[in-house]
């Protein structure tokens, strides 16, 4: 898949996906208006709750290691080294950005949170990463899919890093800006390793 990323659209995501979080993150207080009217938007159901608990245990800092470890175990039994290194890279890289980030920005919590939680609200941890490891997936595993079924895998990673985002403000953890600007920094780091990347592969080439 990496053949569909162009060093030049890669440098357009990195630095779009960079203004927009840059934008959010210093322009809270004029967005948190639209924040309120997401939060009291969003009531509670008694069949999402249960589901959206179980969504967002899947990405909370115990767990997310565990499935991307699995993640890089299929590859290297697959003997896919090259796409487990990109992987753990992608991974490794993001995890480091998101604690990186929770001390530069400093923002509370929305009242309420289902859940406990003792670090900054802004960005959205959560969603941050679960679209980084869905991004990777999706970089990593699309060979193992037919031509016929790519874009439907492709689909579901997509849609899958967007349910993780909507239980983060379903469960009254973030607001509507947090995940927002999770999604623009996965963007952003995902694109920045990846233009690394294909320059030392084809450096390599």
């Amino acid at each position: 898949m990496l053949k569909h990323f162009s060093k030049l659209n890669t440098l357009y995501l990195i630095i779009l996906s960079l203004i927009l979080f840059l934008v959010i993150g210093y322009s809270l207080e004029y967005v948190q208006i639209f924040d309120d009217f997401i939060y009291n938007l969003i009531g509670l159901n008694s069949f999402l709750t249960p589901l959206m608990y179980f969504i967002s245990f899947l990405f909370n800092v115990s767990i997310a290691p565990i499935l991307s470890v699995l993640a890089m175990g299929i590859l290297v039994y697959y003997k896919k080294i090259r796409e487990a290194v990109i992987f753990t890279i992608l991974v490794s890289f993001g995890a480091i950005v998101d604690l990186f980030m929770k001390n530069v920005f400093v923002r509370e919590r929305p009242l309420g949170g289902l859940l406990a939680a003792t670090d900054g609200s802004f960005p959205s941890g959560h969603t941050f990463f679960a679209l980084i490891f869905f991004l990777s997936v999706s970089l990593c595993f699309g060979d193992f899919f037919r031509e016929k079924n790519k874009m439907k895998f492709y689909l579901a990673c997509i849609f899958s890093a967007l349910l993780v985002g909507f239980s983060r403000i379903y469960l009254k953890m973030h607001w509507f800006s947090d995940v927002l600007a999770g999604f623009a920094l996965g963007i952003f780091s995902f694109s920045f390793i990846l233009f690394f990347v294909k320059y030392f592969l084809e450096r390599k080439n």
